[in-house]
């Protein structure tokens, strides 16, 4: 039996269903008995059916997880980021960005605009991920520290790749950015 794009349970998973009865035919009085039924008897199929084989993971463990972008904040907060994340003081929705994640950072010394710089994912096909972040137009900017040391400020509205390692400064704010 081919099931091509759907799982099928292997057998036993599932208890069989019993047919309903079928109700009883009404009895008319002076009227001649009911004909037996007249359909072949019911078969199942002798085919063998292929059970794909699964591998077990024992109780208490997961299965592993693909690896991610992750931003691990000055204030304690580490996001694992998949899309569009907003950051700021008080990062406010952007009909250009629908269903972009907010992400407010606590910073005591007040160098983050209210919303400061964005950091996407760009799935470019064929390519493996890779994590972009663009400066708002926010008043104390933002810089990138490599995983090599090199530093470079960002102009305003201007965008640069992260790698794993980097640093990310929105004013005076860090943000290491990660992939695990």
């Amino acid at each position: 039996m081919s099931t091509d794009g759907f799982i099928v349970p292997p057998p036993g998973l599932f208890p069989q269903a019993k047919p309903a009865a079928a109700p009883p035919a009404p009895v008319i009085e002076g009227a001649p008995p009911a004909a037996a039924a007249t359909a072949p008897p019911r078969t199942e199929p002798t085919a063998p059916i292929s059970i794909p084989s699964f591998r077990s993971v024992p109780l208490g463990s997961s299965a592993p997880r693909a690896a991610a972008w992750h931003l691990d904040c000055a204030d304690g907060q580490s996001v694992s980021v998949t899309g569009v994340v907003l950051l700021g003081r008080q990062p406010a929705a952007d009909a250009a960005r629908p269903g972009a994640r907010l992400l407010a950072v606590a910073d005591a010394a007040t160098s983050v605009s209210k919303t400061h710089a964005v950091v996407e994912v760009d799935r470019a096909v064929g390519l493996p991920d890779t994590l972009w972040v663009t400066d708002l137009h926010s008043t104390n900017g933002v810089m990138v520290t490599a995983a090599d040391g090199t530093q470079f400020d960002l102009e305003p509205g201007g965008r640069a790749p992260l790698t794993p390692g980097s640093k990310l400064f929105l004013g005076e704010f860090l943000i290491d950015i990660r992939w695990a």
